[in-house]
């Protein structure tokens, strides 16, 4: 590691991350010869273009933080600095360019009533920290440091209501809502496929059948369908990738007086069917 002795305090720094110019530590990639400065504990001055100063802790500039939770002290002029984005080694300040962001392993499993989902982390909470989280057919994963302050917060124990299939995300944080770790799993909170009321009328070529469906499909689903003389209705979870995908509009060719199920699938996966006896224009 090659090293700098800066005479602002006499700390050292990792020469491949930093450097020093008119006694003022800034990034290695500024280009910068004169800088705007700024006073932190041990009487460092850095370029706040970079760094900032939270308490007389350094941390960097794009931190969203407003206190610091891992606090290394250096021995080279007593500076504090953010452990979550510095290390210190035989007296060294060097950069971590990339936090470390804790992995949750988040589990799903029905609740105490449908709708709900009772979910589980793997990993003990760190001292200090929250959960909260945040549902929806898509969730952008958070990033370290990013403020979840409008995410739900959750005891990590109570059962959550949140809609089947749904991708949910845990994410913990430290007191002021920053992101220090997350997980997300799908929602499995019912057991029972929804009944579909299904109608056949005829089509509008011969032997064709128009199929219409209520309630209307699910965001997130897809339709398929089975005909037969008879059709046994899928139970809730069944794998219907055997069955035919239609688009919801289309009409379907089949025999008048058989039967036709439609079902709705998460992936593959029956969520809701229904039947009707076929009608076909002749």
């Amino acid at each position: 590691m090659a090293t700098i002795k800066a005479p602002c305090g006499g700390i050292q720094l990792d020469g491949t991350k930093f450097k020093i110019v008119g006694d003022v530590i800034t990034s290695i990639a500024s280009v910068a010869t004169t800088f705007t400065t700024v006073i932190v504990c041990g009487g460092i001055k850095f370029d706040s273009v970079y760094f900032k100063n939270v308490k007389n802790v350094l941390t960097v500039a794009g931190s969203a933080e407003t206190t610091i939770d891992d606090i290394l002290i250096g021995s080279c002029g007593g500076i504090a600095v953010d452990g979550d984005y510095f290390s210190i080694s035989n007296g060294v300040m060097a950069f971590n360019a990339t936090p470390v962001l804790k992995t949750l392993t988040v589990a799903s499993a029905l609740g105490a009533k449908s709708g709900d989902t009772k979910i589980t982390v793997t990993e003990p909470i760190t001292a200090g920290n929250t959960y909260v989280y945040k549902y929806g057919l898509t969730v952008t994963n958070p990033t370290y440091d990013q403020s979840l302050s409008t995410w739900t917060t959750w005891d990590g124990i109570s059962d959550i209501t949140a809609p089947v299939d749904n991708k949910i995300v845990i994410a913990e944080v430290t007191a002021s809502k920053d992101c220090r770790g997350f997980g997300y799993t799908t929602v499995i909170s019912e057991d029972t496929a929804k009944v579909l009321t299904v109608t056949s009328i005829a089509g509008t070529a011969s032997g064709d059948t128009k199929i219409s469906v209520s309630p209307v499909l699910t965001a997130g689903r897809t339709y398929v369908y089975k005909t037969n003389t008879t059709v046994t209705l899928p139970v809730y979870g069944a794998n219907l990738s055997t069955w035919t995908a239609w688009n919801g509009t289309a009409d379907i060719t089949a025999t008048t007086g058989n039967e036709i199920a439609i079902a709705e699938v998460f992936g593959a996966l029956c969520r809701a069917t229904g039947k009707h006896a076929v009608v076909s224009k002749a």
